[in-house]
Formats: structure tokens, C-alpha cells, sequence
């Protein structure tokens, strides 16, 4: 919330807006297995500005980012075959898809 406030305080965010809409488009990666989940979280990221691309599997997930690293990486925890945190290992064990954030 800090960060937030001394941006918008500095001008670089305005008040009320995200750090992450600091740019003009950030390339969000969704993996989540339920399709209802997935297209509400869509909804509302692109309806801020954002690209988003939808995943419902860990496995795809990485393949995904290790070909082009999202800005954004937006995990399920219970998926299908490699869960949301073996997701998150194996990204942030390989070196390529660095810069990414990630929440779960």
C-alpha cells in the first residue's frame, strides 16, 4: 500500500489506480482449471487495461511461460496434474521466464 501511495504521491500513478497499470499493458498469465473462475478473472483484468491469456493446467502453464515470460503469473493451487506451487517451483527454477511476478 506504501508503494501505491508514494507513486501516486510522486505522480507516476494516479490516486486510486493500481502500481501494476503503471504500464500501458501488462501480459497476465490466468491458469485456473475451473472455466467460470478463469473468464470472471478475465473480465475484470482486461476490462482494467490488461492482455490476458487463460490456462486450465500447470504443465501448460510452464511451457507457456518458459516460451514468453508473462508480466503476471495468476495460479490455481489445486490443478490438474502439476499444482499451482509446483508451478511456481519450477518457474522460479529456471532462469529463463525472470521478472515474472507471481501470486497464488
Amino acid at each position: 500500500m506504501q508503494v501505491k501511495r508514494l507513486a501516486a504521491a510522486q505522480g507516476r500513478v494516479p490516486a486510486g489506480r493500481s502500481v501494476l497499470s503503471l504500464r500501458s499493458m501488462s501480459r497476465i498469465l490466468v491458469v485456473e482449471d475451473d472455466r467460470d473462475i478463469a473468464e470472471l478473472i478475465r473480465h475484470y483484468l482486461e476490462r482494467a487495461g490488461h492482455g490476458v491469456e487463460l490456462l486450465a493446467s500447470g504443465s501448460e502453464a510452464v511451457l507457456r511461460a518458459r516460451e514468453q515470460a508473462p508480466d503476471v503469473l495468476i495460479l490455481d493451487l489445486m490443478l490438474p496434474g502439476m499444482s499451482g506451487l509446483e508451478v511456481c517451483r519450477a518457474l522460479r527454477a529456471d532462469p529463463r521466464p525472470r521478472g515474472c511476478r507471481s501470486s497464488w
